[in-house]
């Protein structure tokens, strides 16, 4: 089998259609013909802000089913990522694709330039001549530093959750959507754990085109979220196709870390101009 790195949310968003707009609702669902989805969205993105970006390692255990019309693949990784000083991250993980044996790799993130102009990139290494080994390229933002190289929850989740809806609504302006969260009652401040909510869908008629599902324990310790037990769930038409993830990570700022020591992958090596 192919060796493939785990991506929250790999199922294909085709399908992307409107929403049966008699569906009952909840007193704290959204939905689009009471308040702009875009807005309630921006709410959050403002709440996530007052969280400090935090960390320069990250730990994590992840188990990963994915159901494509009852065909299930399961896969665990586990793995430590550090963000170095020089703007670079390294993973370095294990993966086990269902009983098959395990093999290790690596996933390198920074800043290179491409045809003159930086750009961000991501690589995944197996092994050398792997087919599985590849880059891709995405457009460079000063702005976007923290949230690419995701090394703490925050960035994580505005980039699966916040940013994912974000972009199904305004790409899709004809479809109907429903929001439900309790991010805007969690107190950042507060020590101890807590649980976050949330769950997003964008409908066709009375059919669920895309659902995104998220349920976060956190534990916060001195203003900064330092692990997180999560369950997600993402599925496509009424869940003929779904994606469910149990996800374990630790944060932590280690401050001997400095730049990084070791021989970096070249990205322009692995990149394909069809990716």
């Amino acid at each position: 089998m192919k060796k493939q790195l785990f991506a929250l949310f790999i199922i294909p968003l085709f399908a992307l259609c409107g929403c049966d707009e008699s569906s009952s609702q909840s007193s704290i669902t959204t939905s689009d013909t009471e308040i702009k989805i875009g807005e309630e969205l921006a709410k959050l993105t403002s709440k996530m802000n007052e969280i400090p970006y935090y960390g320069n390692t990250i730990s994590y255990r992840q188990t990963q089913n994915d159901n494509y019309s009852a065909i299930d693949v399961v896969a665990t990784q586990i793995g430590k990522a550090v963000l170095y000083n020089d703007d670079f991250y390294h993973d370095d993980f294990t993966q086990q694709i269902g009983d098959g044996e395990p093999y290790t790799g690596v996933t390198e993130k920074g800043i290179t330039k491409y045809q003159n102009t930086d750009v961000f990139y991501r690589t995944n290494f197996f092994e050398e001549n792997s087919d599985s080994n590849s880059t891709v390229l995405y457009s460079y933002s000063d702005e976007l530093k923290d949230q690419f190289f995701e090394i703490d929850f925050k960035s994580h989740f505005v980039n699966n959750f916040i940013n994912l809806s974000y972009n199904l609504y305004s790409n899709n302006s004809t479809n109907s959507f429903k929001l439900e969260t309790n991010l805007l009652d969690i107190d950042f401040n507060k020590d101890g754990k807590t649980n976050i909510k949330y769950n997003f869908k964008m409908c066709k008629g009375s059919t669920v085109a895309i659902e995104l599902n998220s349920n976060d324990t956190i534990t916060i310790s001195n203003g900064h979220i330092t692990n997180t037990i999560s369950n997600y769930y993402v599925s496509m038409m009424d869940a003929t196709n779904y994606q469910s993830v149990y996800y374990e990570a630790s944060y932590s700022y280690d401050e001997t870390i400095t730049t990084y020591k070791g021989t970096k992958l070249n990205p322009l090596d692995y990149y394909k101009e069809s990716n």
